[in-house]
């Protein structure tokens, strides 16, 4: 269950051009039937087979402007699962086979839920740490907004790209407790951010901006440090004011980043089997949807939650 989901009901005109479909971009579970040309082209999915599913459904031909550069995660030939298409709100989903990753381990080594989340709330962050903000061994890198996809940047940017200091700020004691626990060198509130990195004498190369409003994209601005990266991964507001003089008095690079691409997805899935990236996450049977879906909107939860089907569902 992602915050993505609640976009749907906040701003109606999303939903004006589709047909009903059953929401959830983020899955995965066994290869129940197959079609009836995949074993000669997709030799390793074979029934019972482990499987995530990247619900970018990106159409991988060379033809299409966003595939042909390497760029499937921004693919928009197909409506992506879960918005526009079936997705994995139900016990089954049907899924193109392109879009299939095979897990690297069994089930009791990476359970579901956290191969679930693997394909959005660990692969957006990669893509974005990895591919778009080119984080280097050596640097200092603050994160701002420890959720979900946060605490999975903190653990990206320290165990996986080498980051010699990482910064976590957040409003919310409770999810600094988390970073700090999941390798986060620093943690402080907003307020007191400017405070820590002049106390310590600590120069932000990376800033990234996991919540995405004014406030937090401003406070990265004011972070970090002149020829650095500003990287915005989450999309809380569909606007964010750029002062243009304080940007351009830092020659700053700017970048903003989408999902991951499916090749990205099969590095994901090494490092969390690896152990160096373990995502948060709660679980509760599919037969509660609704009840959740509802604690959700309401801003109850507080980690990333999966729904698991149960006999029955």
């Amino acid at each position: 269950m992602c915050h993505s989901d609640l976009l749907y009901f906040k701003y109606d005109n999303l939903m004006a051009s589709h047909k009903s479909f059953t929401m959830g971009h983020e899955g995965a579970g066994l290869i129940a039937s197959l079609g009836p040309d995949v074993s000669a082209h997709f030799p390793d999915l074979i029934l019972g087979r482990y499987v995530a599913a990247l619900a970018r459904n990106a159409c991988f031909e060379t033809s299409c402007p966003h595939c042909g550069v390497g760029a499937d995660n921004l693919c928009v030939a197909n409506f992506p699962i879960g918005f526009g298409t079936d997705g994995f709100y139900a016990p089954y989903c049907v899924v193109r086979a392109r879009t299939v990753v095979p897990v690297p381990a069994g089930r009791d080594e990476l359970p579901p839920e956290i191969v679930a989340v693997s394909t959005d709330a660990v692969l957006t962050s990669w893509h974005a740490l990895k591919a778009n903000a080119n984080i280097q061994p050596g640097q200092t890198v603050l994160i701002i907004g420890a959720g979900g996809l946060g605490l999975n940047g903190v653990q990206i940017a320290k165990n996986v790209l080498g980051a010699k200091i990482v910064v976590a700020c957040d409003m919310r004691e409770t999810s600094l407790e988390d970073a700090k626990a999941l390798g986060a060198d620093y943690t402080v509130l907003p307020d007191a951010l400017p405070a820590l990195l002049t106390d310590n004498k600590l120069t932000v190369d990376v800033a990234c901006d996991f919540v995405g409003l004014n406030d937090t994209f401003n406070a990265a601005l004011k972070a970090v440090r002149p020829k650095g990266v500003l990287q915005v991964i989450g999309l809380t507001a569909p606007t964010v004011d750029l002062p243009l003089i304080p940007a351009a008095d830092k020659d700053l690079t700017i970048r903003f980043s989408m999902w991951g691409k499916l090749s990205e997805l099969k590095e994901v899935l090494g490092c969390v089997r690896e152990g160096k990236i373990t995502p948060k996450v709660e679980t509760r049977p599919l037969g509660k949807l609704v009840e959740t879906f509802e604690d959700f909107m309401a801003g109850k939860i507080k980690s990333r939650m999966v729904l698991l089907p149960e006999h029955g569902d």
